[in-house]
């Protein structure tokens, strides 16, 4: 690669992390790696994490994701290899590794279902980032159809990172091994508002009246985030319009009433706004065009969302 060129590229893409705001940087920095789109770039691209000074972590964290899930949307020639790279070098940082197990998952190659396994002896590790990075493979597997993180994946839900019980209850989602929704409502007490929100929205995927049942409660959560996107989501399965920018949203009692009715009444109008998993034993494999369906808990989208820029804003949450 001519010295130039990788010169020229990383001083413009380093010029973005330090300047821009982060949803400007995401948006121009993919656009800086899609305009290099010389395959032997991209291992450059995979492995470029400059540091960011006075970036809020909560920011830092997504800027992994960013440029690893732009280099994997590109279906460049070595990415694959690139990316497994990353995923087995134990001399990068675990956030890094990480980005690099979600972006297989992404990209779809059933060769990288090697590294990933390989990487899934991190849940025995004692740093808490190394077994978070087990739970990203242990994902990235699922998509692949792949179920080898299940029992490590329970096992995790009692683990003292509140990160690493977070992606178990995340890899659950994914993987839905028979007892799954057993699983997520005994997560939904957990004191951690990410695992509670994780769970939460698992058993609002599973759509059955059991399922939301367990949920319910959350409309009283102490996080009043969670409080308000458990009303949201509910709402919309019962036909409540509820906008939080303008509405207050409905308290347990108001929530529970609206949605025992609607059973109670048998209404037919409401079914189709219940999303029903089906067959919870078996892994949910997502298709390329779904690929940023699951982008993060904490701020799901509704439908596919095209970009690499938006998928790393929405795996920026507080925590």
């Amino acid at each position: 690669m001519p010295p130039d060129v990788e010169s020229g590229a990383i001083g413009e893409l380093v010029m973005v992390m330090d300047h821009w705001p982060l949803t400007e940087s995401a948006v121009a920095m993919e656009r800086v790696i899609r305009q290099s789109r010389e395959p032997a770039l991209m291992p450059l691209w995979v492995t470029l994490l400059a540091a960011v000074p006075d970036m809020p972590p909560d920011c830092a964290r997504c800027l992994p994701y960013l440029v690893v899930d732009t280099v994997a949307s590109l279906d460049e020639p070595g990415v694959p290899v690139a990316l497994s790279g990353v995923l087995s070098d134990a001399g990068r940082t675990p956030d890094l590794r990480r980005a690099a197990a979600a972006a297989l998952g992404v990209h779809g190659d059933p060769a990288a279902v090697e590294g990933l396994r390989a990487a899934l002896v991190y849940a025995d590790s004692d740093d808490g980032e190394l077994r978070a990075l087990a739970l990203e493979a242990a994902m990235a597997l699922a998509k692949l159809g792949d179920t080898s993180g299940s029992s490590l994946s329970i096992t995790a839900l009692h683990d003292e990172s509140p990160l690493v019980r977070e992606l178990a209850v995340r890899a659950l989602d994914l993987i839905r091994p028979p007892g799954a929704v057993r699983l997520w409502a005994q997560a939904l007490g957990d004191p951690d508002n990410h695992v509670r929100f994780s769970a939460m929205w698992a058993l609002v995927e599973v759509g059955t009246p059991e399922a939301i049942e367990l949920v319910l409660p959350l409309a009283d959560d102490p996080d009043p985030d969670l409080a308000e996107n458990c009303a949201v989501l509910v709402g919309r399965l019962i036909g409540l319009s509820i906008d939080p920018d303008v509405d207050d949203p409905p308290d347990r009692a108001r929530l529970t009433a609206a949605w025992r009715q609607m059973n109670d009444t048998g209404d037919e109008g409401a079914a189709p706004r219940r999303r029903r998993r089906g067959n919870l034993t078996q892994p949910r494999v997502e298709t390329r065009e779904a690929r940023w369906s699951d982008g993060g808990p904490t701020a799901r989208v509704s439908g596919p969302c095209p970009t690499a820029a938006s998928s790393c804003l929405t795996r920026c949450s507080p925590r």
